[in-house]
C-alpha cells in the first residue's frame, strides 16, 4: 500500500507542469505575502487551495492522477453541476479561465459572465 501511495505522489510531482495552471502570480503590492485575493503563500508560489490538485485544501496536498480538486477536497468527480478542467472543479460560466469550456481563457481587462468572455462596464 505504500509504494501505491509513493507512485500515485510521484506521479503528480511529474505533473507539477501541469498543475502550474492553478498557482498564482506574486505581486507585491496585493498583499504581505504578495499573493492576490484566493491566493495562499505555499512556499515557491501562490496557490488556490479550492482548486490546486497540487495544493487541494493545504499546500503541499496533492490529489490523485484519477483525482480532481473540488472545493478544497481531492474527489473522484466534481459536484455542483461544476466541470473538470485539467482535474479542478470549476464553473464554466464564470471562470475567467475556463470560459465556456477548459482551456477558454478571458483577456486581462475581461471577465466570464455566463460563459463569455466580456469587458467590464463602466459601471463595474
Amino acid at each position: 500500500m505504500i509504494a501505491v501511495r509513493r507512485a500515485l505522489l510521484a506521479a503528480g510531482l511529474l505533473l507539477g507542469g501541469c498543475l502550474a495552471e492553478y498557482t498564482v502570480p506574486r505581486d507585491s503590492s496585493t498583499g504581505e505575502d504578495g499573493c492576490p485575493d484566493g491566493g495562499v503563500d505555499c512556499g515557491s508560489a501562490c496557490a488556490e487551495l479550492q482548486s490546486d490538485p497540487g495544493h487541494c485544501g493545504a499546500c503541499g496536498v496533492v490529489c490523485a492522477v484519477d483525482e480532481v480538486c473540488d472545493a478544497g477536497e481531492c474527489r473522484s468527480s466534481c459536484s455542483d453541476g461544476r466541470d473538470a478542467c485539467t482535474r479542478a472543479c470549476v464553473d464554466l460560466d464564470l471562470d475567467p479561465q475556463h470560459c465556456g469550456e477548459c482551456a477558454t481563457p478571458c483577456g486581462v481587462d475581461e471577465q466570464c459572465v455566463d460563459g463569455a468572455c466580456e469587458a467590464p462596464s463602466a459601471t463595474d
